[in-house]
């Protein structure tokens, strides 16, 4: 499989990069997948389009260090999981459609739901990335703080330090941004 998404990239370096991450990261990206999916098959083919994604862009992965290139491939395989979960859920959605009409409420719950996910990932990527890390490893990795500690090559009072500066930071932009008002944080 991986001489599929070798042939794609075209310097040396870019493909020793591409297998480095591919032989060091694609159980991660499968767990991660696989939380989502629920499914061996669905798991893998959502690792299989994140990768394919990611050698399209090896030139945007190759400027990141390890850590952050750890969670962009996280992300990568959280979206390609996502994606084949809601292509699912609407092929689902339209078998049923003739037994009973969904509620529109759900749909656009289900749709803010997502574009705030997105939202906050955003803002959490433009943060300084000993906070930016902190948080994508503990929210969206499930890491414990000692393995962030380890991680990272920091004491776990600093993982901690960085958890409530990041999420402050996340609470003052989400403020600016009229996402919550101050009575709901």
């Amino acid at each position: 499989m991986i001489g599929l998404y070798l042939s794609v990239l075209g310097s040396a370096e870019e493909r020793r990069l591409f297998e480095d991450m591919y032989f060091t990261y694609r159980s991660m990206m499968y767990n991660t997948a696989y939380r989502i999916l629920g499914n061996r098959t669905l798991s893998e083919d959502a690792v299989h389009n994140a990768f394919l994604n990611l050698a399209g862009n090896i030139e945007n992965i190759s400027s990141m260090d390890s850590d952050r290139r750890c969670s962009y491939l996280a992300i990568s395989a959280k979206n390609a999981a996502l994606k084949i979960y809601n292509k699912n859920k609407r092929e689902n959605d339209i078998g049923d459609a003739e037994e009973d009409i969904p509620d529109i409420s759900d749909l656009e719950t289900d749709i803010e739901n997502r574009d705030n996910q997105r939202r906050l990932l955003e803002i959490i990527m433009s943060f300084d990335e000993k906070y930016s890390d902190v948080l994508i490893m503990k929210y969206y990795h499930g890491m414990k703080d000692r393995e962030i500690a380890f991680k990272l090559g920091i004491s776990l009072e600093n993982v901690k330090i960085r958890l409530v500066r990041g999420k402050n930071k996340l609470k003052k932009k989400l403020m600016e941004e009229n996402y919550y008002d101050r009575s709901e944080i």
